[in-house]
């Protein structure tokens, strides 16, 4: 076998890149003007925009109202194709063109979707998304929202409650004597209840319960420094909800006054570990009418399930609130929020602490304030309260982006983070002195103030740097994110929009070499960040191919060759080159003896091995051909020739034998 060494010369450098998780971060501010955004002092966003594609001139649908903005949003097409012209959603065509979130799950059902609103995008566009907040008519505000938001990302989803129907089961108490009745007055919580067992309520052991006179228990005390002694008076939430009260399972929420008329009682039956608690309302009725409530939840011991039964709960024509929620109201189940009468219904709730669990793919954040104040105070660049609002909407949104990357699995993901609007919006009314006192964008579908919108995507590496053209479309937002996530776009879905703003890039690739013989085994590192499959090619450099991973080549002879590995995705593709140069530890005279050198690269010596005796002549010539060494009539079949006053570098080594002669590259380290 012939022995060699192998040198190599690298001739391209590439950063490795690693294979990362991605996620999208999507944030939707209501009503905010191009102009207004940049003209405001608006740090975060700023940010994001200097490290992604953006446009300050991209264009709404011929509908400008948010019903309509937020549909092409969501799903990628015009109006002409969801059918959504108003805020009414009378007849959208959501079943044809589905908004994103279900095209995603589509393609890959493990990804997890979010949504945190508080107009109707969740009621009437994202209403399957895996987990989604509520329309609440009170004042759930922008900062609830980041604060929602901040709390998914830090904590990723909290365990929640799973709502099972079950047949009718209202066990009446009511017969019970007095002992047992929770006396309150109106807008009063009771003091701690004993319920002689031990209850995990979201995963919090609790031992005691406190009931409010307007519809629900609670496990915390009532903090008596909200209105009304913190009886949750006088009109209920849309649960989950960040106000007071929290903690707390609702059976019929509402202002109710049961002074007025009814009764409530609270009692534990059975023996451990299958003990149970009934709190029951029995006909306690409205503030403002004689209308009633008669409704119970049941704890249980074993299986810590919780029943809400509910045997009439009659409408006075406010909201009334069934459900759940956790100590700070960030996670919940809203079983009913509604102003119609329920008649024998029960449902089961039961504690899911892992399938729920897990972080989103996907979570959209939306902001309502500033499209607000345009309409009370004028969409226009010189009215303070807009222009403050879209400042604090900014604030809002840099507590969401430390929040991103405060998350431990943070450094493992790859976030692209997107931010537009719906719409933007003109002033309608003027004061005697010309100033805007209230603004509009409906009816206006024609005027560049209202049509133009912004459209910012932002990820350092994965997205364009710097302004787009032609200017995107709102109904490029959508297809975009899905191009974000790897989810390929099909025809059948018949989308009006396209990816817009994402950097293609070339793949990664290196390799590295063990040598054994004349063989090489080639070990390649690809790594390509684009969506798409990286297809790879060898060139051996002595006219052999190969598309292996981790290819074995033999080389036939000695020389150097460039070996070559292509890597090409649907962005480029990346060349790297290593020079390697076979050295042959051993030669063959023209006599056919073999005359080994070792060591080869050497050091200090080299030991020059012949098979047969006799008499021979060295020369040794540095690259530029001087005689550095001569050695003549030298006899026998050993020599060793001392090397260390040599520099380091490429050397010839002559050796003559009657006549013949051999050379030999010598490498000195």
């Amino acid at each position: 076998m012939k022995f060699f060494s192998l040198l190599f010369v690298l001739f391209l450098l590439i950063p490795e890149v690693s294979s990362q998780e991605r996620k999208v971060l999507m944030i939707g501010i209501d009503g905010c003007r191009p102009d207004a955004l940049n003209l405001a002092n608006t740090p975060n966003i700023d940010s994001l925009i200097d490290n992604g594609a953006y446009s300050l001139q991209a264009q709404t649908g011929d509908y400008t109202i948010s019903g309509a903005g937020w549909s092409n949003t969501f799903t990628g097409v015009w109006e002409n194709k969801h059918n959504v012209t108003s805020n009414s959603f009378s007849s959208p065509n959501f079943s044809q063109y589905p908004h994103f979130f279900s095209l995603i799950k589509q393609v890959d059902p493990n990804k997890i979707t979010a949504s945190i609103d508080r107009w109707k995008i969740n009621n009437y566009i994202l209403s399957d998304a895996d987990y989604f907040t509520q329309r609440n008519v009170n004042d759930f505000s922008d900062s609830m929202n980041a604060e929602l938001a901040a709390n998914f990302l830090t904590n990723g989803f909290k365990p929640n409650y799973l709502k099972t129907d079950i047949p009718y089961n209202y066990t009446d108490i009511s017969y019970l004597n007095s002992s047992y009745e929770v006396n309150l007055n109106d807008d009063e919580v009771s003091g701690a209840i004993d319920l002689l067992f031990s209850f995990d309520y979201f995963g919090v052991t609790y031992n005691q319960i406190y009931i409010s006179s307007n519809g629900y228990i609670t496990f915390s005390p009532a903090d008596l420094s909200y209105p009304y002694d913190g009886s949750g008076c006088c009109q209920s939430q849309n649960l989950p909800d960040a106000h007071y009260p929290n903690n707390h399972i609702s059976l019929g929420w509402e202002d109710l006054d049961p002074p007025q008329g009814g009764q409530i009682f609270a009692k534990t039956f059975g023996s451990a570990p299958n003990r149970y608690c009934i709190i029951q309302f029995e006909e306690i009725e409205h503030t403002q009418s004689s209308n009633h409530i008669s409704s119970q939840i049941i704890l249980r011991e074993s299986s810590n399930e919780i029943e809400i039964n509910v045997k009439e709960l009659q409408s006075d024509g406010d909201y009334h609130s069934i459900g759940v929620e956790n100590a700070d109201g960030s996670v919940g189940l809203g079983i009913s929020f509604s102003k119609n009468n329920i008649y024998e219904e029960s449902y089961k709730l039961t504690y899911q602490s892992q399938n729920l669990s897990k972080d989103p793919d996907v979570l959209f954040v939306y902001f309502r304030d500033v499209d607000e104040k345009g309409h009370l105070h004028g969409f226009d660049v010189n009215v303070s309260e807009y222009m403050n609002q879209i400042e604090l909407t900014d604030q809002y949104i840099g507590r969401i982006l430390d929040s991103l990357a405060s998350r431990p699995t943070y450094a493992d993901e790859d976030w692209l983070i997107t931010v537009s609007t719906d719409h933007g919006g003109i002033c309608d009314d003027y004061d005697f002195f010309g100033n805007c006192t209230s603004g509009g964008h409906t009816g206006f579908q024609n005027h560049l103030e209202v049509k133009t919108i912004f459209y910012i995507v932002s990820n350092k590496e994965l997205t364009e740097q710097g302004p787009l053209f032609p200017p995107p479309n709102i109904v490029d937002m959508a297809p975009t994110i899905l191009d974000y996530l790897c989810i390929d776009i099909d025809p059948a879905w018949d989308l009006d929009g396209q990816s817009r703003g994402l950097n293609c890039v070339k793949p990664y690739a290196d390799f590295n070499l063990n040598i054994d013989g004349m063989t090489v085994e080639f070990t390649d590192t690809v790594n390509g960040i684009s969506c798409d499959s990286v297809l790879i090619n060898w060139d051996f450099g002595d006219g052999s191919y190969s598309s292996d991973s981790d290819p074995t080549h033999t080389f036939n002879s000695s020389g150097t060759f460039d070996v070559c590995l292509e890597a090409t995705n649907e962005c480029g593709t990346t060349q790297i080159c290593k020079s390697l140069t076979y050295v042959f530890n051993s030669v063959t005279d023209k006599n056919g003896q073999i005359i080994t050198l070792h060591p080869n690269p050497a050091t200090d010596y080299v030991n020059i091995n012949f098979e047969k005796e006799g008499t021979y002549q060295l020369k040794l010539y540095d690259m530029y051909g001087r005689l550095i060494v001569e050695k003549n009539d030298l006899y026998g079949s050993f020599f060793e020739l001392k090397t260390t006053f040599l520099t380091s570098g490429y050397y010839m080594l002559t050796i003559e034998n009657n006549g013949f002669k051999t050379q030999k590259n010598l490498i000195i380290k």
